[in-house]
């Protein structure tokens, strides 16, 4: 992202913007944004650093993420346009624990799992 602040500008910091997106629509909201959003975009956090780790998200929905570099200019803060959007779609992969004998069997109840029979791998 390329941004360009008037002179006298503190050095920027960055704010991160989420929204979702139809499913179906990935590739195409990541052309024109706006037409395929379920929400609008809202602001996730501020940051000074390049990364951001979102927490607040649900497995298998699709989201359209967009930064914008900010500084803080006399009283004023100053932000640039969006950033291109990036269209994520988090998914757990992690493999459940299993109860049984060696981990193999069904996944385990939470109620049950410092059972005995109920161990992870």
């Amino acid at each position: 992202m390329d941004a360009v602040f008037p002179s006298g500008a503190t050095p920027p910091g960055y704010r991160v913007y989420r929204a979702e997106v139809e499913p179906q629509q990935e590739t195409s909201a990541a052309e024109h944004p706006a037409a395929n959003l379920k929400s609008p975009l809202e602001l996730l956090g501020s940051v000074s650093s390049h990364e951001y780790q979102d927490k607040q998200f649900e497995f298998g929905k699709t989201y359209l993420y967009t930064v914008r570099a900010v500084a803080q200019y006399g009283q004023d803060f100053v932000e640039s346009a969006d950033s291109p959007p990036a269209n994520v779609t988090p998914r757990d992969t992690f493999h459940p624990r299993r109860c049984g004998p060696g981990g193999r069997g069904a996944p385990c109840n939470p109620e049950t799992l410092l059972t005995s029979n109920c161990r992870g791998n």
